[in-house]
């Protein structure tokens, strides 16, 4: 496999903390119709919806020669440029560079879908 050469491999977000997120605000949301409180309501229905864009959205976006880290909406905040998967190192659920040993900033950690992190360990590998 060409290490500079790849298909774009997105990671999501845990799909728990999404479905969480997603039960608080149906209970938020009924609790604000019970009880007859707009802003319960429009709280939970605020509450829905950010839990849809995480259990839609990707987190982050590993290509060629870029990792993009995006918001909910979808948009790019933040890239970082390399060369190659070469310059990666996989420890646990973070993601280091090579040369430095520094861990590559806001991405990875307990937020990551599994199966998402585990392609991008074994591309990052080399398997």
């Amino acid at each position: 496999m060409d290490r500079t050469d790849f298909a774009p491999i997105p990671i999501r977000y845990n799909p728990f903390f999404g479905s969480l997120m997603l039960v608080a605000g149906l209970f938020i949301a009924g609790v604000g119709t019970f009880i007859g409180n707009p802003i319960s309501m429009g709280m939970g229905v605020f509450h829905i919806a950010i839990a849809i864009a995480f259990l839609v959205q990707p987190w982050f976006v590993v290509r060629p020669g870029c990792i993009g880290i995006k918001n909910l909406p979808g948009m790019t905040l933040k890239s970082h440029d390399f060369e190659s998967l070469d310059d990666f190192e996989v420890r646990g659920s973070k993601l280091y560079w090579v040369e430095s040993g520094k861990p590559v900033k806001g991405v990875g950690g307990f937020l990551v879908h599994g199966s998402d992190w585990r392609r991008l360990a074994s591309a990052v590998r080399g398997l």
